[in-house]
């Protein structure tokens, strides 16, 4: 067992609530403290001037707009889209989402981070749906631009769905919407 030392000091009353808060998530106020103070450290550790923690949720809300690499920019302005497609960002942001790897995350889970991207913070499309089929899935795009919209983000789209392996069974393209038809590689 590890050795502990006794602490005896006192706390505002606003932080001794925010002590409790914590309490009942960590069970003991010491488990609490010390896992504070271990978190506070490291952000000490690898940053100073931190005055702020961004949670993932908070990061992605607060930008109306997807970031864009700096390649990607670059192969925008040289009018180089092919390579656009070779840096999956999208796979980049979703697993900074899950915080987990994507083969281990539903295909659910993965919508529903694409949603919160796309729809929520970027509000690139007014919709992004997964409809369920006897032996397939449909993910569907709406959006309020046009036809050439469709078509560049469905091969991008189909890229992602591709790398998490699932095979394209079909699509569809309008001005207003696309979806993409797959199944996991191997299912019957």
């Amino acid at each position: 067992m590890e050795k502990q030392i006794r602490l005896g000091t006192y706390i505002s009353k606003d932080v001794y609530l925010l002590l409790r808060d914590l309490t009942e998530e960590y069970g003991t106020q010491s488990k609490a403290i010390e896992i504070a103070i271990k978190f506070l450290h490291e952000i000490h550790r690898r940053h100073l001037d931190i005055k702020t923690i961004i949670t993932r949720e908070t990061l992605i809300e607060n930008f109306d707009c997807v970031i864009i690499t700096r390649s990607n920019l670059n192969n925008f302005i040289r009018r180089e889209i092919e390579k656009f497609y070779s840096e999956d960002f999208i796979e980049a942001m979703v697993r900074f989402l899950l915080n987990v790897d994507l083969g281990e995350a539903s295909i659910d889970e993965i919508v529903k981070v694409l949603d919160k991207i796309y729809v929520k913070a970027a509000k690139w499309f007014s919709s992004i749906i997964l409809d369920k089929k006897k032996d397939c899935y449909e993910l569907i795009f709406t959006h309020t631009s046009d036809l050439n919209f469709s078509k560049f983000f469905i091969k991008y789209f189909k890229i992602f769905i591709q790398n998490l392996g699932y095979s394209i069974e079909g699509e569809k393209v309008s001005s207003k919407f696309f979806s993409i038809i797959f199944k996991k590689l191997g299912a019957i």
